[in-house]
């Protein structure tokens, strides 16, 4: 649906731009417009707005499709449609294991992220190392646990679910219960 609006949020601005940009570029692929014929009418000139930091597409009913932004980054009167992805909110060792760090990222997430949503259809996905039990991704489970009870998953390994379905949990430790890798190379 090209009316949708996606909100990127990382620690880094190489993150959260590539992806943007591996986006864009896959939005104007040729691959792209055979598979969404709807597409095809804008020849590759695909993008009203085409910062990496904010894109929109040609026609899109609305302000930006997709936001880009740094944890350190204004989202002040953003809005996101479909979804808000967190991807690494902190970086290197030494900010995995700053729980005032960690604090300050969830104070965000309580005061300004969650609220980023322009609805209650409004997924957010949240990506990440649990280094540290204080981390954005920990917390949110934590809270989302006083909610519901989460109960593993009887389809999938590692896949934890609140009984009521309104969220999914995937961890997936470095060893499995046999001390095999789990990504191997």
């Amino acid at each position: 649906d090209m009316n949708n609006s996606i909100l990127r949020l990382s620690s880094s601005d190489e993150v959260v731009m590539g992806f943007s940009r591996a986006i864009k570029d896959l939005i104007i692929s040729e691959t792209f417009s055979e598979i969404f014929p709807i597409y095809k009418v804008f020849n590759g000139k695909v993008f009203e707005k085409e910062k990496d930091s904010d894109w929109k597409i040609k026609g899109a009913d609305v302000i930006t499709s997709h936001l880009a932004r740094t944890r350190q980054g204004t989202t002040v009167g953003v809005r996101a449609k479909t979804a808000i992805i967190f991807d690494d909110m902190t970086k290197g060792a030494e900010e995995a294991n700053n729980d005032d760090l960690h604090k300050c990222i969830y104070e965000q997430w309580n005061t300004e992220w969650y609220n980023r949503k322009e609805n209650d259809n409004v997924k957010f996905i949240l990506l990440g190392t649990m280094w540290n039990p204080n981390d954005l991704l920990n917390k949110i489970k934590e809270d989302e646990e006083k909610v519901s009870p989460l109960v593993s998953s009887k389809r999938f390994p590692y896949v934890e679910e609140c009984e009521d379905g309104h969220a999914v949990f995937i961890t997936i430790p470095q060893l499995d219960d046999n001390d095999n890798s789990t990504c191997e190379v």
